[in-house]
């Protein structure tokens, strides 16, 4: 979600965005994940070009890394890493770190108990916003594709500035 209105975390000038993961600390299942935008305090560009901007592919792909699993990271040059410089469009691009971190929190040939795509709580047939609010209508079940594809329609929306993660 993109929080325009306001910045509701400690730090908000220096917070480009945050995600939050919710899952089962035994089996590393990810039930729910939340990607925050702080456009409120950070507007962002999409190509982050002139020197001030911030990158929005950038921001949005370390945070699709957490999404994923990874912590920040100290190697030069990651996606990963745990702040980022305005102008530098450099983390809009995985790097060899990047795909060691996801090949070890994800291993190809990994067991999983299900290979049901179905939520633990199945398809709501509405949504639960109130009428008053903002509201999408139910639609198809999506996989990771479709929330990529979403995160990236987004983004084309998005035209602002600020720094680091």
């Amino acid at each position: 979600m993109f929080r325009d209105e306001g910045w509701p975390y400690e730090n908000a000038i220096d917070t480009l965005a945050l995600t939050t993961l919710i899952f089962n600390a035994d089996t590393g299942e990810i039930y729910d994940a939340d990607v925050e935008v702080n456009t409120f305090e950070s507007p962002m560009t999409i190509d982050g070009t002139s020197q001030g901007d911030i990158d929005f592919p950038s921001v949005i792909t370390h945070e699709i890394g957490h999404f994923l699993g990874l912590s920040h990271s100290d190697i030069p040059g990651s996606t990963m890493r745990p702040s980022y410089a305005p102008g530098n469009t450099m983390m809009a691009s995985i790097e060899q770190d990047d795909i060691d971190g996801i090949c070890t929190a994800l291993p190809p040939n990994r067991e999983t108990n299900s290979d049901s795509c179905e939520p633990r709580h199945g398809f709501s047939s509405q949504c639960a916003v109130p009428e008053s609010d903002c509201q999408m209508s139910p639609g198809s079940p999506g996989g990771i594709g479709s929330l990529l594809l979403g995160l990236l329609g987004l983004s084309s929306m998005l035209t602002r500035r600020r720094p680091r993660l």
